[in-house]
């Protein structure tokens, strides 16, 4: 079993270090808290959404990350939000993909994202936006970021 130590940082990343996962949280009881958006219902009844990861690479490339359980659907305006938000940064000549990624970890536990598999990948490839899925089912969040960011470099992007 992996030990987990929460210690309170500015960033919020992850070491291993010697079979240990050290998990960098600013305010690891916040992060149980549920946020209600109950009564912020907007035009054409859109709702915020949530975004469970992001990275942004020197304003230029960006990631949007989904978690999802397994048999758990992306409901259609958190795939929409997704979907414009990448169309809205390839727009501006900038980089950006969103990734759905599945789990089946307890609730209790830490779910451990770069270990986990990816199930849909949203990014304009030869022109074209589409979801995609990876042709390894077994493709991991981590693997997908390294390729990400190797395609992004080949295309000229500084990360």
């Amino acid at each position: 079993m992996v030990a987990v130590a929460v210690r309170l940082r500015a960033r919020c990343r992850e070491i291993t270090n010697r079979g240990t996962v050290i998990v960098l949280i600013n305010h690891p009881k916040r992060a149980k808290q549920i946020i209600s958006f109950e009564g912020m219902e907007r035009r054409r009844g859109i709702i915020p959404t949530d975004i469970d990861g992001f990275i942004d690479y020197k304003g230029g490339v960006f990631v949007y990350m989904e978690a999802k359980l397994v048999d758990a659907p992306v409901t259609v305006g958190q795939r929409l939000a997704l979907e414009n938000v990448v169309k809205s940064h390839e727009q501006t000549e900038n980089k950006a993909c969103a990734v759905i990624f599945r789990h089946d970890t307890q609730a209790e536990e830490v779910i451990i994202a770069k270990d986990q598999n990816v199930d849909e990948m949203y990014f304009e490839y030869e022109d074209e936006f589409d979801w995609r899925n990876p042709k390894n089912e077994n493709y991991t969040l981590l693997q997908f970021l390294h390729w990400w960011e190797g395609h992004c470099e080949r295309e000229g992007y500084i990360l």
